[in-house]
């Protein structure tokens, strides 16, 4: 339960609600202090930082796999409210603790990571999701981030490789329509008129 009130306040953060928690939005825990303490924390703070602040209230008194989910559940709030340096932080945390979507948390930090700006730090995180879990059902995304790190690290060259690649290895996924813009982008950056044309 503690676990569903953090995942709870996270779920209300997405929605992108901003002010102060409402009662209704916090209703009364039948399951003790641990989750009292939590809808206090909640109560009192803003939907922005209530993971945060669940997360101090709870210090110590979460289990290890409880405690990456909420660590899981605060690094998606914040990614989707654009706090990606945090959200990377929370989930390069959630994939160190005992989950069984250890890529996913992995993948998501590399993303919050990207969307920070900071490319090369990504591309390493996506290779290590790619080596450390080679059948990830996120892989396909990874390996087209990676191309999308060579860009934005203004190598070219290796970002138009790594799209073709991608589409040899997944011809029927559909951003497929994606990746051929990106690729007549690459080519029209590389003086590549024709090609960016065709």
């Amino acid at each position: 339960m503690r676990v569903a009130v953090l995942i709870l306040a996270a779920a209300t953060s997405l929605a992108g609600r901003v002010g102060s928690a409402r009662a209704d939005v916090w209703p009364a825990s039948p399951h003790g202090q641990v989750d009292a303490r939590v809808v206090a924390a909640g109560r009192a703070a803003t939907l922005a930082d209530v993971g945060s602040q669940a997360m101090t209230a709870l210090d110590g008194e979460l289990g290890p796999r409880d405690r990456a989910l909420a660590e899981l559940a605060l690094g998606l709030a914040w990614y989707r409210q654009g706090r990606y340096r945090p959200a990377a932080e929370r989930l390069l945390k959630a994939e160190a603790g005992p989950l069984a979507i250890r890529d996913y948390a992995l993948f998501l930090a590399a993303e919050a990571t990207f969307h920070a700006g900071e490319y090369a730090a990504a591309r390493k995180l996506l290779e290590r999701l790619l080596k450390a879990h080679p059948r990830s059902d996120w892989r396909h995304r990874a390996r087209f981030r990676l191309a999308d790190c060579e860009r934005g690290l203004g190598r070219l060259t290796p970002a138009r490789k790594g799209w073709e690649r991608w589409m040899e290895m997944y011809p029927e996924y559909p951003a497929g329509v994606a990746v051929r813009v990106a690729l007549a982008e690459v080519d029209r950056d590389l003086g590549r008129l024709e090609a960016a044309a065709g």
